[in-house]
């Protein structure tokens, strides 16, 4: 199962195009293309726009949940459950891989057991997936000039996220 938190300080379906297609576009580029089996989208009638959405997504491989929630006091996230493992960018800019649980017996300060995840090792950023922008400039610049592939999104990549996003709020009447 992978898990996406898309949380954010702006609530909309334009914040959500904004911030949400990176998310989506690592997904992608994790995992291929996946279907989108049903979002549930929760609407701020006070602004008429989306508060939240939550989806039930799929490929060959995995279940998907994505949660798009507007105001939420978290990091974004992808969490990816693989067997005795998981894998978590969380923040984003930093990949964890845990292994194994231990077990936190209960103590007088600390009446509750605990278990918690058995961290293997981490990995932050080295801007490969987060580019910055000048690095994006740079790259923009010789794609432009030369046509050269790199490892960036490219026009294609980005006009098929947007179109999975739009997807994914397809019952909810909006102007972008």
């Amino acid at each position: 199962t992978i898990i996406i938190n898309i949380p954010d300080s702006i609530k909309g379906v334009r914040q959500f195009f904004s911030n949400g297609c990176h998310l989506i576009n690592i997904l992608e580029y994790l995992i291929g293309d996946f279907e989108i089996i049903n979002s549930l989208i929760r609407e701020d009638s006070s602004h008429n726009d989306m508060e939240s959405i939550t989806s039930i997504c799929s490929n060959s491989k995995w279940n998907i949940i994505i949660n798009a929630h507007s105001l939420l006091p978290a990091n974004f996230s992808i969490t990816i459950n693989s067997g005795k493992e998981l894998i978590e960018l969380k923040p984003i800019e930093k990949l964890s891989f845990f292994k194994g649980m231990q077990v936190q017996e209960p103590t007088s300060q600390s009446p509750i057991r605990k278990y918690n995840p058995v961290l293997e090792k981490f990995i932050f950023e080295d801007n490969q997936l987060k580019p910055g922008f000048e690095k994006m400039y740079y790259c923009f610049k010789k794609f432009i000039k030369y046509d050269k592939q790199n490892n960036l999104c490219d026009l294609f990549e980005a006009k098929k996220t947007i179109e999975k996003c739009h997807k994914l709020i397809k019952n909810f009447s909006y102007d972008i």
